[in-house]
């Protein structure tokens, strides 16, 4: 891409997508499943899964779950 993630965050629909830290922006539909981690945060397993760990950052852990509430 051409892109840095501020640039393509503001390019996606904020209803199926969230950015969870300063390297992944997610899908909803990509979540396969969410653990408490530390602090309030959360760690989230992605289908296809990430090599990398996919950690919901502290400063975002409240906007997510209320991204999330939002879903529902």
């Amino acid at each position: 891409l051409d892109f840095n993630l501020d640039q393509v965050e503001t390019q996606l629909n904020p209803k199926e997508y969230f950015r969870i830290n300063r390297q992944f922006i997610i899908a909803m539909s990509s979540i396969d499943e969410m653990k408490s981690y530390t602090r309030s945060r959360v760690i989230i397993k992605l289908k296809p899964a990430s090599h990398l760990d996919t950690i919901v950052s502290v400063e975002r852990a409240n906007n997510f779950r209320d991204w999330l509430e939002g879903m529902l």
